[in-house]
């Protein structure tokens, strides 16, 4: 599966959103479906403190406990390959955390996993 084009935002304002895709069909899915959105993935977001992403099994890092429910949320699809959260308020200090995307394997056949990191310029 491809993510082309994916978009993760993470606004710290009044309004907190994450926002992922648009996800779509990529190299070793039917040709059909090459570029179609993917639409059934079931994505849940965590949020790491201290994970090393080229080697998390080494240095996994700690879930930080106030985003989302002890430290991860689902993700749902809002339309055409997009998929986004409005979050609840958080606090958690400035600095650099690791945000991990985990969709299992989806009905139609999909699976994802991404990590990213992601700076907080400004406590949240």
């Amino acid at each position: 599966m491809s993510t082309a084009a994916q978009i993760v935002q993470l606004y710290y304002n009044n309004i907190q959103f994450l926002t992922l895709g648009p996800i779509v069909g990529g190299p070793g899915v039917t040709p059909a479906q090459v570029g179609l959105p993917i639409t059934d993935l079931t994505i849940t977001a965590s949020l790491y403190s201290g994970r090393d992403i080229t080697n998390p099994s080494v240095t996994p890092g700690s879930l930080v406990t106030q985003f989302g429910t002890a430290g991860s949320i689902g993700v749902p699809h809002i339309g055409n390959g997009i998929y986004q959260v409005q979050l609840a308020q958080f606090a958690i200090p400035t600095g650099t955390y690791q945000l991990v995307l985990d969709a299992p394997t989806s009905p139609s056949g999909y699976q994802l996993h991404r990590e990213r990191t992601v700076s907080l310029l400004t406590p949240s």
